[in-house]
């Protein structure tokens, strides 16, 4: 399997795409190891895939993921929605 992780603005222009990375590397450690092109004040929406992922000066939007064994709350399933759309 071959992967890359993919930057696009709003407008769905490609804006970054990384280097390509062989077999099952986790989403968070790809992106740990590519350098961001994103500046200060940007909005990053990622998905689960990047848990724990951070970029200094960057705010980062993300759904909340499912705690195991538990449901989220119809608030966090409220925001989860308005994350996808």
């Amino acid at each position: 399997m071959l992967q890359n992780i993919l930057l696009m603005n709003a407008a769905l222009s490609i804006l970054f795409l990384s280097e390509t990375h062989q077999g099952s590397v986790h989403d968070k450690r790809m992106a740990d190891t590519t350098p961001s092109p994103l500046p200060v004040g940007s909005h990053l929406l990622q998905d689960l895939g990047f848990q724990a992922f951070t970029l200094e000066g960057v705010a980062i939007i993300q759904p909340t993921k499912k705690p195991r064994g538990k449901a989220l709350t119809p608030e966090q399933k409220d925001g989860n929605r308005a994350i996808s759309r």
